[in-house]
């Protein structure tokens, strides 16, 4: 394959889908015709989200469910102020999306339904991005459930945003220690917030 050797910001979606560029960083992401760095992560929220993925893989497989997982892989396409990707943290993926993800690249165009389950480990520098940008986007998408895990503060909160199909809007519900999270899409998921702040 040719790799592209125009400017960065002279990139189409469907170049970047295939993989017809350089990037200049570690990892990037698309945005409106350009490629974006996707800056390094804390420790903390690489532990958290280390510990979510392997909570979920864990639990889809003893409960036999035909969902797959992927953490800061894969993006999904999303249009809101701009047309952009974004590479979640951590996603739970239903069989039909797994699917169609197979044998090409790993982007979640808005032709694939979208993910089951979406978290973001917030950093304080982008609490704006993750609690508002990305919380319309994914609605915009019909996420159908939203997680945001808020640990570098006085009280940390996980918030579950659930999709309402009714109004088309998110319904969330905050949870702080000692709480178990619930979740619509993995019901029988038994994790405390503590447990997943402290990832262990």
């Amino acid at each position: 394959m040719n790799l592209i050797t125009q400017p960065i910001s002279q990139i189409s979606f469907e170049q970047y889908m295939a993989g017809e560029f350089e990037c200049p960083w570690s990892d990037c992401r698309w945005e409106s015709g350009e490629i974006v760095p996707v800056p390094p992560e804390y420790g903390e929220n690489n532990e958290i989200s280390q510990y979510l993925f392997f909570q979920f893989r864990l639990h889809i497989i003893n409960q036999g469910l035909d969902m797959g997982t992927c953490i800061k892989d894969t993006d999904i396409e999303v249009n809101s102020t701009k047309h952009r990707t974004r590479k979640p943290d951590v996603m739970v993926l239903s069989a039909d999306t797994r699917a169609a993800l197979r044998g090409r690249s790993a982007v979640i165009t808005k032709a694939i339904d979208p993910p089951l389950i979406i978290v973001e480990v917030i950093s304080k520098n982008y609490r704006n991005i993750d609690l508002v940008e990305k919380k319309q986007e994914y609605l915009d998408r019909q996420v159908p459930e939203y997680w945001t895990v808020e640990w570098d503060c006085a009280i940390p909160t996980i918030i579950v945003r659930t999709f309402d199909a009714a109004t088309r809007s998110y319904r969330s519900h905050q949870y702080q220690n000692p709480d178990v999270v619930q979740s619509t899409i993995l019901p029988n998921l038994k994790l405390t917030v503590n447990q997943i702040i402290a990832a262990q």
